[in-house]
This record gives structure tokens, sequence and C-alpha cells, in this order.
């Protein structure tokens, strides 16, 4: 019922044309499938949710859903293997045809059974619109020669053209997803053809072996990939929504961990620890009566479904739903978190922020009514002015940067109302849409830019062992450029766009970063000097209100032009303070949060790094210093990496015995990919602020009004 009402909800805040929220610009807009995101525990209570949200029509996607192999697509897909594989058996032909993957229905395979196309007369065949099973078999036997003849993939490609299949399951509901999984089921079986040189007969073996979660192998690249998620509904785990935010959060199986717990076959906790050493032991007790071991295990689950509260009820910017109550004799998290009575007490108050309603069953199903191509048009007319109190709540870079109204530079910003998880470089492409490059000459410059190819460097570089060898490198390329979805098109241009990565990821990690440390390289930084995407939410505590209050920002534009009112004209800092004109963002009270691309150490030095993938109009020269700079202070990246630099030093100054900026920190690199080359810092900004300014930007964001 919980699963029904949920999915019930979505439909209801999706089809209203009355219910939305502020956007960035002021406007009210309507509320899409991609602002709602649904946090469960396992993966078990995803797939309910799925499954239920999928029979409304509404578009759903979910997170890191598991091993590829266990969903319903890979036995399918393996009972088509096997009947290409042996096309001779009827009884293997049929159950491929009754595997819903191929455009075959109940009656026709009704039709066939009582029929063979022999059989058929002139009339029956002049009219029928599907194959015969005679027709089927032919297919799968030219599959299975071109298996034995060119290879695994050679035949399942010719099975997919002729029999329809792509099609047919895309025209499926969720067919995105099943499509998705099939593809990437065809990858796997290929590469491992390749890698292991599996025959067909090797090939169904080792197919039949991971059907079975005893003998599964484990891989990183079984793990689902997901279809599109631009306008979808995302369901995923409390831990991978961890430092993401949407307007609407379902929080529904906060109880599932109380009502697991009446199953329990051991006890499982840790000892008190112990000071001087380095790790609690942990203990199992089978005996699932013990009291004591009951009761320190009962406290730590208490401790992480805390946890787990905390996170889920901090995800949403404007609307979190929790499903609480005692179910199955249980109280829920949330019961554990309040004072006994205030549930009670929000129930009476139709005046508090927090509304608690019983949940009802669902008269009837309500189909998902899409509104429309989720842009501007999607406006709620509103009478009066729409409003949001946006004084205590989390800021960021994005958040705070001056919009496109100061000087003679402008910036792009996010989608209208779209909250994202992470600066993205959007500046190549403010509407959100991929630049697919020139087909004609592809190259650095004009390989395909926005979120897409920003986010697969991003990730490659994340992924990578700078100082591992190219081979590794080339597979994580490989693989990321695939979940991008950027190694589409022919063959020449798949391997083009693989090429021109490969060379600018050599290209980065071998690069002099500055020209009075030439061994500062990224390619000597091994794994234990680095974090990447580092996160970081450190206190601020600024008077904006929302209604005009600037105290805060004014503080940090005086302390920058304190730092750098007297800079010589035309260098950068000068130009950085210009972008800062007509600043007219507020700073609230509450955390700055963001995330760091790469921290890094070098010779006992702490240095911060962010990944630019930025166009730069597709030319070498404007990834000179002249060029970065004005990059630079367009898009008010000086600001974003003065917040980094408080930030780490804040946290240094806790981690380090004897931290000292001048000695410790090292400064910041902003590297814009597509203009780097290997013997020079063309393409390389560095800054190193100086220390007074970083004090003083820290107290300022730390104080009322900077004081």
């Amino acid at each position: 019922r919980i699963y029904e009402w949920v999915a019930e909800e979505a439909v209801r805040l999706l089809n209203d044309p009355n219910t939305g929220f502020v956007n960035e610009r002021g406007n009210l807009r309507r509320i899409k499938a991609s602002d709602i995101a649904i946090l469960v525990r396992r993966h078990k209570e995803a797939q309910h949710l799925y499954k239920q949200l999928a029979k409304r029509g509404v578009p759903v996607v979910r997170q890191a859903a598991g091993n590829i192999f266990a969903t319903s697509e890979a036995t399918s897909l393996f009972y088509v293997i096997r009947a290409m594989h042996d096309p001779g058996n009827i009884r293997y032909v049929r159950t491929a045809l009754a595997s819903h993957l191929l455009p075959v229905t109940d009656d026709d395979l009704r039709r066939m059974a009582e029929q063979t196309s022999a059989a058929m007369t002139g009339k029956d065949a002049k009219n029928r619109q599907t194959k015969t099973l005679d027709e089927w078999i032919g297919i799968f036997q030219e599959a299975s020669h071109r298996w034995a003849k060119n290879g695994f993939y050679a035949g399942f490609a010719d099975l997919l053209e002729k029999s329809g299949m792509k099609a047919h399951i895309a025209s499926c509901p969720q067919g995105e997803r099943q499509l998705s999984y099939i593809l990437q089921l065809g990858d796997i079986l290929h590469r491992i053809c390749a890698e292991r040189a599996f025959g067909p007969a090797a090939l169904l073996a080792w197919y039949t072996s991971q059907l079975s979660a005893d003998s599964r192998e484990t891989d990183d690249a079984f793990e689902t990939r997901l279809e599109s998620d631009a306008e979808a509904v995302q369901i995923m785990t409390f831990f991978k929504s961890k430092g993401l935010e949407f307007p609407v959060v379902f929080v529904p199986t906060l109880w599932s961990s109380q009502v697991g717990m009446r199953q329990r076959t051991s006890l499982i906790y840790h000892a008190t620890p112990v000071i001087g050493t380095p790790h609690a032991d942990i203990y199992m007790h089978l005996d699932t009566k013990n009291e004591e071991a009951k009761a320190q295990a009962d406290a730590e689950k208490a401790q992480e479904d805390i946890r787990n509260f905390y996170v889920a009820a901090t995800r949403a910017s404007f609307r979190t739903y929790v499903v609480t109550g005692t179910i199955c004799g249980k109280d829920s998290t949330l019961d554990k978190c309040l004072p006994p009575d205030l549930l009670e007490a929000w129930r009476k108050d139709r005046d508090s922020a927090i509304s608690v309603e019983p949940i009802s069953s669902p008269a009837k199903r309500i189909p998902y009514q899409p509104s429309g191509d989720g842009t501007d048009a999607d406006l709620l007319a509103v009478q009066g002015e729409a409003t949001v109190d946006k004084s205590r709540s989390h800021a960021s870079f994005s958040s705070i940067a001056p919009k496109g109204d100061g000087g003679s530079f402008s910036i792009a910003t996010k989608g209208e109302g779209e909250v994202s998880a992470k600066d993205h470089d959007d500046n190549d492409d403010p509407a959100g849409n991929e630049h697919p490059g020139d087909k004609t000459d592809l190259n650095i410059f004009s390989f395909p830019a926005g979120k897409r190819t920003g986010n697969c460097w991003h990730k490659i570089f994340e992924d990578i062992d700078f100082t591992g060898d190219a081979e590794a490198i080339a597979h994580v390329i490989d693989e990321q450029l695939k979940l991008a979805r950027l190694d589409k098109g022919t063959e020449s241009e798949a391997q083009a766009k693989r090429s021109i990565t490969q060379t600018m990821v050599k290209t980065v990690l071998e690069a002099p970063l500055k020209a009075d440390a030439p061994s500062l390289r990224l390619k000597t930084i091994p794994r234990k000097d680095r974090i990447s995407e580092m996160s970081f939410d450190f206190a601020i505590q600024g008077s904006g209100n929302g209604n005009g209050d600037d105290e805060k920002r004014n503080a940090v534009w005086n302390v920058l032009h304190e730092a750098w009112g007297n800079a010589i004209e035309d260098s950068p800092y000068a130009l950085f303070l210009a972008r800062l004109k007509n600043w007219s963002r507020t700073i609230p009270n509450g955390f700055m949060t963001g995330f760091i691309d790469l921290i890094f150490r070098k010779d006992g030095k702490f240095y911060i790094l962010d990944w630019k993938s930025n166009r730069l109009d597709g030319q070498a020269k404007n990834f000179e210093q002249a060029g970065l700079v004005q990059e630079m202070a367009k898009n008010a990246y000086f600001l974003q990496y003065l917040i980094y630099t408080v930030a780490l030093d804040r946290y240094l100054r806790q981690s380090l015995r004897d931290y000292d900026y001048d000695t410790h920190f090292g400064g910041g690199f902003y590297l814009f990919l597509r203009g780097m080359e290997p013997h020079s810092q063309r393409g390389v900004f560095f800054d190193k602020p100086e220390k007074n300014l970083i004090a003083a930007l820290s107290k300022a964001l730390s104080t009322q009004g900077g004081k």
C-alpha cells in the first residue's frame, strides 16, 4: 500500500498544473519527473517502487540497480542466445520466441503451435502480418552461421537487425531501460568471448553460471548501466543520494530496517573502542536472544538509522515526504528521532510547515499525463509575488556566482529551477544541449561539447591511476565513453573520439603544471596522494534573508576589494574584481558546500585542481594565459577557487598539527583540457591567493557581516 501511495502522490504532483516551485529567475515552474527522487534502503524496495511508477506510465530510472545478470532481461536474452547457438532445437526456438524480447505475441505463438507454414492456406499466407516458425528458425540459423564464421557480436548484430528486436523492445513500456540492458549484455558477451577465446558452447556455459547468484562473477562492467535519466523520477539508495539535491524527495521505507530485524539470524556490533587502537573489533553473536549483544546491535542499528534519516531528510530543497508510524509492531526511525508528542502536535497544527497525514489506499490508479517539454512553457501562471525564504540553506559557488548582469562579461546559468549535485561546465552550452562537433574534421576543439562530455572527462580523471600504464588508462576511457554514449556514430567516428580522448588524457598527465617546477606533473601523483571529488561543508553565518539584506556578500566584496583594489589595470585581479561590479547574489545563513574535483599532495604541499572542458571558441590562442584569465573572469571561477581554498585551509588546520598556509598549501590549478600541450603551460591557470586574503575571506564568511 505504501508503494502504491508513493506512486499515486508522485503522479498527482506531476499532473497538477498548479503545483510547482520558484526557479532561479523567480518564476513558478511546474514539477517535472526529474525533479523527484525516491530514497530507499534496498534495491528490492526500489524494484517495487519502479514497478508501481512504470504501471502509471511515469518515466523512472533506478540508480545502481545491481548486477546485470540478476535482471529479467538477462534471463530472457539467455533463451534467445541459446536458440541462436542451436537453432535446430525447436524447443529452444519456441522458448526464445516466448521471451517477449522478440516481436511475437501470445496469439502468434498459439498460431505457430496450431499450423506450420507448410500447412498454411494461400489466404492465410497472404494476410498474415507475422513470421512463421520456419521463418524464425531461418533467422536464428543465419545468426548462428555469422556467429560461427565472424564471432559472437557479428551473429548478435545480425539477429538484432533481422528479428526487429531493438524496435520491438524500444516500443514497450520502459523499453529504453530494457534495450539498454540488452545492448550492455551483448557488449559483455562479446568482451568475454574476445578475452577468454570462448566458442559458442563455452560462452553458453559461462552465461548459465552468471544467471546463478552462487556462481556469478563480480565485475564493475557487470553493473547495470542506466538509460537516459534526463527527464525521469530517480530511485536510489540513501548512500547513493549523499551530496545530491532534488526539489521533491520521497522517503517511504525508513521503517524497513525495523521490520527486517525480526528475521535476524545473528547479532553484529562493534566493541567499545580503546584509545590507541586503530580499529574496534567486530563481534558476531549467533544467539539472537543474548540480551547484551542484542542491546549493542540495536544501539548501533539505531545510530545508523538516524544517520540515514539525516541524509534522506536533507536531500530536498522544497518538499520531503517521510513515511512513519508503527509497522509490523515496530516504530520507525522517525519516531525514535523525535519527542513523543511532536508528531501529534504537527498533526493538529494546520499552519505548520510540516503536515502529518494518514496514508490511504488509492481509489483507482491515476495515469501520468506529461505536461509538455519541461521548458519555460510549463511556467505556472500565478497571481501576486511568489517568494521562497532562502535565508537558511546550503550555498555553493553556483548559487552565489554573479549572474550575467555585470559589465561586458556574461555567465551561463543553470537551467531554470534545476538543482545539480555539483558544478558543471555549462558555459559552452547554456541550454544543456549536446553540440555534436564537426564530424568532417574531428579534433580536440571540435569534440562534442556540453555536460555529457564534461562529466565523462571528469569521470575518466577520477577513475584512472595517473601513474598507471597506457592500456589500463585506455580501458577506463573506452568504458566512460560508452557510458556517456559518446562512442555513437560510425566506427571511424567512435575510434576518432577514443583516440582524441586518449591523447588529451596523456597530454594532461605529462604536462608541466608550473614553469618553475618542471617535475610537478600529474603522472607523478600516485593514488595515495590524491582525493577526487572531495566534498566539503563549512558553516557560514550570513545575514542575508532573501529580502535584500546583503551584508555577507558586501563583506566578501570588501575583502576582495581590499586585496585587489590596487591591482594594475588589465591584470587578472583587476579583471576579477571588475566581474563583481554588479554582483547581486545573496549569501544565506547555513553552510557553504561543494565538490573539489581534485586535491593532490606533492613534496609536502597540497594543491587544488579543477578540470574544465570549455571550448573557448575552439581556438588554440584562447588557451594562452590572456585567454584563460578572460575565461576565469567571465565565469567567476576565481570566486570558486577562493571558496575551495577556504575549505581546504580549514580542513588542513584541523588535520595537520603544525599547519602553515604558506608552507603546506601549494595553490590552485584550473586545467582547460582542450588546450593543453605536453611541454608547456598552455591551458593551465594557476594562482596561490595571499595568506591574508584567505584568512580575511574565511572570517567574512564565518561571522555576521564579516565582523
